[in-house]
C-alpha cells in the first residue's frame, strides 16, 4: 500500500498567530513582543517538522479493527472505521530539530514560547499531512476525519501500541518515538487513524472541555471509559 513522507513542505508561522497563541499583546508589552519574536525567528530556523502516513485495507471482526495485519483491539475504532475499505494511520511531529533547539533553552519564559512554536508546528504539519492524504491516499473521501489513541476515554493511550505497529517502519523517519508510558518524543507530536466518515466525525463531538481554542464541533455526548 502507498506510503507519504513529509518533510520539506512549506510552513510558515505568522507573527501575529504566535504572539496571541502565546498570549502577548504587541501594543501593551512591544518590549515583550520583539523578545517572543526573536525566540520565534530563531525556532523556524531550525524548525522542520514532519509527517508519516500510510493506507492499509481496514476489516472489521466483533469489536476488532484489522488495520492491514494488525488488529487494534477497541470496539470504538472498529465501530467508526465499520464500512471503510482502506484507513490512513499516521503520526505528525514538530521535528526533532526544533526540539534540540528548545532543549538547550534555559529562560523559563524562551522556554514557554519555545513550546508555543512546537505546537504551530505540529498544527501546520497535520494540515499539510491531511491535505496531502486527502490528495494523494484518500481522493475519493467526503470527509476525512480522525481517530487519536487518548483524545477520548473511548479509546486509551494504549492504542499507541497497536497503532505505531500499524504505522511499520517508515514512520522511523519522522523522528518520533513512543515511550513505555505511551508518551511521543518530541513531546509537541500527534498520531492516529485518518479515515472517511460519512456521518463527519469529530471527536470533538465527545469531548466536554467546553472552553477548548480548537473545537471543531460541538459537544453531543460524553462516550464511556474504557480504560478502566
Amino acid at each position: 500500500m502507498k506510503e507519504l513522507f513529509l518533510s520539506d513542505f512549506p510552513f510558515s508561522v505568522p507573527e501575529a498567530a504566535f504572539l496571541k497563541a502565546a498570549r502577548i499583546d504587541r501594543d501593551e508589552d512591544p518590549d515583550l513582543a520583539d523578545e517572543a519574536l526573536a525566540v520565534l525567528a530563531d525556532g523556524l530556523s531550525a524548525a522542520r517538522p514532519k509527517a508519516f502516513c500510510r493506507l492499509l485495507p481496514v476489516r472489521v471482526e466483533g469489536g476488532t479493527a484489522f488495520l492491514g495485519e494488525q488488529p487494534v483491539h477497541s470496539a470504538f475504532v472498529a465501530e467508526k472505521l465499520s464500512g471503510c475499505a482502506v484507513c490512513a494511520p499516521f503520526v505528525s511531529t514538530c521535528g526533532t530539530e526544533v526540539e534540540d533547539w528548545s532543549g538547550a533553552l534555559t529562560d523559563p519564559l524562551a522556554r514557554f514560547w519555545a513550546d508555543t512554536l512546537k505546537l504551530l508546528l505540529l498544527a501546520s504539519a497535520g494540515q499539510a499531512l491531511k491535505a496531502a492524504a486527502a490528495r494523494d491516499l484518500l481522493p475519493g473521501a467526503g470527509y476525512l476525519a480522525s481517530l487519536n489513541p487518548g483524545s477520548l476515554p473511548a479509546w486509551p493511550l494504549e492504542g499507541q501500541t497497536e497503532l505505531f505497529r500499524a504505522l511499520g517502519p517508515g514512520a522511523a523517519a519522522t523522528g518520533v518515538r513512543l515511550t513505555p508510558s505511551m508518551l511521543m518524543l518530541p513531546a509537541k507530536s500527534g498520531s492516529g487513524i485518518l479515515f472517511d466518515s460519512r456521518a463527519r466525525y469529530e471527536n470533538c463531538a465527545h469531548c466536554d472541555k467546553l472552553d477548548c481554542p480548537n473545537r471543531r464541533a460541538p459537544f453531543t455526548q460524553k462516550l464511556p471509559d474504557r480504560s478502566k
